[in-house]
């Protein structure tokens, strides 16, 4: 991503406009399998933020989990499969390719696969990043299949809404937790 559509010309401190946009934020919640996740680990799967040991009211013994605030913010997140649902993740994505994706890339803040001409078609899709950066080093490994569907979903919906014209390009990093 280049200045152009930025609000800051320092790619290390700049928020890429589409990760503050609501349609692509859900894209990216309703296109993680958490159960597939989860479950390929051994662990339980959830969409919480907290765990029920997060006390509301910790005199009564009230987890956040249980309150009606919390059931209201999830009551329409697809709980019975843990947030995940490639239909409505599609349905998301589209809205903020319309939004912002395809703008900025019509401001040519997008770098393409191959660079020069024919940038922005199916032989030279534009190129959409995500940087992760992973706590520790091992992470990259351990957890890659976390963008399994992401990178699925954004293909499909790039070619068939798009004409393959975009590509998700993630960028991830070993992080250290010392």
């Amino acid at each position: 991503l280049t200045s152009n559509g930025q609000g800051s010309k320092n790619p290390e401190t700049a928020c890429k406009p589409y990760m503050n946009n609501i349609h692509f934020l859900n894209f990216l919640s309703f296109a993680i399998n958490r159960k597939e996740i989860c479950e390929a680990r051994g662990s339980t799967p959830t969409q919480e933020y907290f765990s029920d040991n997060y006390l509301i009211d910790p005199e009564n013994g009230i987890s956040y989990n249980d309150t009606a605030a919390h059931k209201a913010v999830l009551a329409d997140r697809y709980n019975e499969t843990y947030g995940f649902n490639e239909t409505y993740a599609k349905s998301e994505l589209i809205k903020a390719m319309d939004e912002v994706i395809v703008p900025l890339a019509n401001k040519g803040a997008f770098s393409s696969k191959s660079g020069g001409s024919g940038a922005g078609t199916s032989n030279n899709p534009y190129l959409v990043p995500i940087d992760m950066e992973w706590m520790n080093t091992t992470d990259k490994t351990e957890y890659a299949d976390v963008f399994t569907y992401i990178t699925k979903i954004f293909a499909e919906v790039s070619s068939e809404e798009y004409n393959g014209s975009y590509l998700l390009a993630l960028s991830q990093t070993g992080g250290d937790a010392n």
